[in-house]
């Protein structure tokens, strides 16, 4: 695997939490590589500025590219995007997509390759394996405008979440009632979290010819879900897990309980599924946190288009 590519490129987000992780892994990966150069590009809030840099380089290259991601899942989501957008100028199928392990949240990085604490980079590159991931596809049309297009690698919300990581998101000087060190750090986030989940509304929707209100609707993409084992989902399969809750629990904990204790939830699709929005509601893709309008009719399926990632963990 060392010897399959012609270049290196390291997309990095500069304001990730974890930049020191991401400058090891690049250490790592530059000892790895030590004949090839490697190239960085840095994310920026200008997605459109973003996707024609990258498109650029990978265009500039005839053979197999590594893209190392250097940020969480939102990063993860935002390089997704950006590929699937300008793929037919650029070869998905040879450019290899390695997360590695930064920002707050790894969910990709984990399922392909475990934690990080358990991993070495060397260790992937001579275990892994190329594997096809089909992101699921969010339509989004408002009539009369045009219809909007989104993707998630790993999994799409709607509802008390999405309300929740955007209210995370805004730098506000929170009261701290727990002190400034680092465990304290983490329950004052999650005393924002809580309060936040408990002030989320939820929203009207038309959907499978009903109406009704939404607290919170859930696609995990099969791959991922297929982790939880009672679940009837193979790692292969391009399903998505659904789950949808009407009224407010306590908390997101709520969910990881019942999940952990094999509790049903929601149903395996493979179809899409599809419903109008009566009331503006809260999205987020991987983390990405948006508000979609009312009116709004959501599409939720597979992408046919997959890309392509290192794996020691999926087959």
């Amino acid at each position: 695997m060392l010897n399959e590519f012609a270049r290196i490129i390291l997309v990095i987000n500069p304001q990730s939490s974890n930049i020191q992780r991401i400058e090891a892994r690049a250490h790592e990966l530059a000892k790895l590589f030590p004949d090839i150069e490697i190239e960085t590009i840095e994310t920026a809030r200008d997605h459109v500025r973003f996707r024609r840099r990258l498109q650029k380089s990978l265009a500039a290259n005839a053979g197999r590219v590594l893209l190392g991601i250097g940020g969480g899942d939102g990063t993860v989501n935002m390089v997704a995007n950006a590929l699937l957008i300008i793929e037919p100028k650029v070869n998905l199928s040879r450019t290899i997509l390695l997360p590695l392990w930064g920002g707050n949240a790894n969910d990709f990085a984990h399922m392909l390759n475990g934690l990080s604490s358990r991993i070495k980079m060397k260790s992937v590159f001579e275990r892994a394996r190329v594997v096809a991931i089909y992101p699921l596809k969010i339509k989004t049309t408002k009539l009369p405008a045009k219809s909007t297009t989104r993707y998630a690698v790993c999994y799409a919300s709607f509802g008390a979440s999405a309300y929740t990581a955007d209210q995370l998101d805004k730098p506000v000087e929170a009261k701290r009632i727990f002190g400034k060190s680092l465990a304290s750090n983490i329950l004052n986030e999650f005393r924002r979290a809580v309060r936040a989940m408990l002030d989320a509304p939820g929203f009207d929707v038309e959907q499978e010819g009903q109406e009704i209100k939404i607290f919170e609707q859930l696609f995990s993409n099969g791959w991922r879900m297929a982790k939880v084992g009672y679940l009837p989902v193979r790692l292969t399969d391009r399903q998505f897990y659904r789950a949808v809750r009407s009224d407010k629990p306590p908390t997101v904990a709520f969910y990881i309980l019942r999940l952990l204790r094999g509790k049903k939830l929601g149903e395996v699709r493979q179809k899409p599924v599809r419903f109008t929005t009566r009331e503006r509601a809260w999205a987020q893709f991987d983390g990405e946190a948006t508000v979609i309008p009312e009116n709004t009719t959501v599409t939720v399926g597979h992408s046919r288009r997959s890309l392509y990632a290192l794996s020691t963990k999926l087959p």
